[in-house]
């Protein structure tokens, strides 16, 4: 008895997965919140909408990796203030990264987390290329001077990852990956 093989390809769009809420009309975002499940390090975050889990890359900040000074505090700190709370979700350019992930400003009550992280020298405004603003500007997907301002003062005063001598998170990946 011989027998065939058949394959199937089966294609699922991505955004079905995605809470319909984060890519309703531009002010929606605001109305719905999500619960943090689980902070994977300095600026990645997974949540639930009660039905659906996801990830959320943090898309203003650049946070220490694991390996670098201040990585495992930043990662501690994220968990601080978002862990097992309700945040609301600004998105960010197109909404998601290469990676799958949401791409969003994580917001608990009206502070944002982007801010209190690069204030405390916890996380560095994101650079698109690994260049620092205003280099590249037409790269951002988000207005980077408030962003660019709070590390400007905690660099100023050596909070934490200003402390010590490191590379930027985006070069320290760079030298991982190669």
């Amino acid at each position: 008895m011989k027998t065939k093989t058949i394959s199937v390809l089966v294609f699922v769009t991505l955004t079905c997965l995605i809470p319909t809420p984060l890519f309703a009309e531009p002010e929606t975002w605001q109305t719905h919140s999500y619960t943090v499940t689980r902070v994977l390090d300095g600026d990645t975050i997974q949540l639930t909408d009660g039905n659906l889990k996801f990830m959320l890359r943090i898309a203003t900040i650049d946070a220490p990796e694991k390996a670098q000074s201040f990585g495992k505090v930043a990662k501690a700190r994220l968990q601080e203030l978002v862990g097992g709370k309700n945040v609301k979700i600004k998105p960010v350019g197109s909404g998601i990264e290469k990676y799958g992930r949401i791409l969003g400003i994580a917001y608990i009550d009206s502070v944002d987390v982007s801010i209190k992280l690069i204030e405390e020298g916890l996380a560095l405004y994101y650079r698109p290329f690994c260049k620092d603003y205003p280099e590249g500007k037409e790269k951002y997907d988000f207005d980077p001077r408030p962003f660019v301002e709070a590390e400007k003062i905690a660099k100023e005063k050596k909070l934490n990852f200003w402390s010590v001598k490191d590379v930027l998170p985006c070069e320290f990946r760079k030298k991982v990956t190669k």
